[in-house]
């Protein structure tokens, strides 16, 4: 992994020695700092679902002692929140491409929005989560590839901007403050938020919680097959 982690931080290094790219990441933090440092609390998975929805679209992964209940519950069956992921699924991702065309020119990675498989949802709520579904916030996710640093600032405020989204968490890996030996050097913008819209509130999933991934071109293009399988392995050993 150093050889990695070397690469990364070269790639790193040249981008803060450009004073235009530099000046953008110190702005990308700032504002990170400012529209974000409130969001301290942990998301988490929880299920609530419209009683006259169900009664004509019966939903099996909502319990009716929890319809129309005004306080949210903690997620706690996986085989649920994959039902749930299944189904607000081409909902994110027609928001995502939304967002993708607002920005003009950012990329969509081939094979990028694939749900988290299951094998690694259950290593994590092992090694990680202890068995608490909830804290799983990334089965449904994608990523958005930039050609600068500009680009993650202006789509942040896009997510932020859009009445839809509420961002619950971000997680700003492009901050000089990152310890990116966390990510073997790999940097880039995890955001966190929920699809708040006339038909997620129906179906009951406007408290399921996505991921979008903001990444930098450069860093992005360095990603390899045979680099996300040292990861692996450097994963396992750490029980990450």
């Amino acid at each position: 992994m150093h050889e990695d982690y070397m690469k990364y931080e070269e790639t790193w290094k040249a981008l803060n020695e450009v004073e235009e790219d530099a000046m953008a990441l110190a702005d990308l933090d700032r504002y990170c700092v400012t529209e974000f440092s409130s969001l301290t609390k942990r998301p988490a998975h929880s299920m609530r679902a419209d009683k006259s929805v169900c009664e004509t679209f019966p939903l099996p992964f909502v319990p009716a002692e929890l319809l129309n209940q005004r306080s949210r519950h903690k997620m706690e069956s996986l085989d649920t929140l994959y039902i749930q992921a299944m189904m607000i699924e081409p909902i994110f991702l027609e928001k995502i491409a939304h967002l993708r065309t607002a920005l003009e020119r950012a990329a969509k990675p081939q094979g990028s929005s694939l749900l988290k498989s299951v094998d690694r949802s259950v290593e994590k709520l092992a090694r990680v989560y202890r068995g608490q579904v909830w804290m799983l916030l990334d089965i449904v996710r994608d990523c958005i590839v930039v050609d600068d640093v500009a680009s993650m600032r202006r789509l942040l405020a896009l997510l932020v901007e859009d009445q839809e989204i509420q961002v619950l968490r971000v997680k700003n890996r492009m901050s000089p403050s990152y310890n990116s030996r966390e990510s073997c050097g790999y940097r880039d913008i995890l955001i966190n938020f929920c699809l708040n819209t006339p038909l997620t509130r129906q179906l009951g999933l406007s408290d399921h919680v996505c991921e979008a991934q903001i990444i930098l071109k450069r860093f992005y293009e360095q990603k390899s097959d045979n680099g996300h399988k040292r990861y692996v392995v450097f994963r396992n050993k750490n029980c990450v």
